[in-house]
């Protein structure tokens, strides 16, 4: 579903419109994390800085 919706155009204006350098940085971060966590088996781990992730994109894209 995701995949589906980053091919929507507005997807991509938003994502231009809203993805600085610093928060490319920030972005990269969120995702070691991510991938740390699954890579030590935390699962509980995982999906903390993953709903943190998405929710941290949420505010950025939509202001919210």
């Amino acid at each position: 579903m995701i995949g589906t919706v980053r091919l929507e155009s507005q997807w991509g204006e938003m994502k231009r419109r809203t993805l600085t350098d610093e928060a490319k940085a920030k972005v990269f971060d969120e995702h070691i994390r991510i991938v740390e966590a699954v890579r030590n088996r935390d699962a509980a781990g995982a999906r903390r800085e993953m709903q943190h992730h998405l929710d941290e994109i949420k505010k950025n894209m939509f202001g919210a």
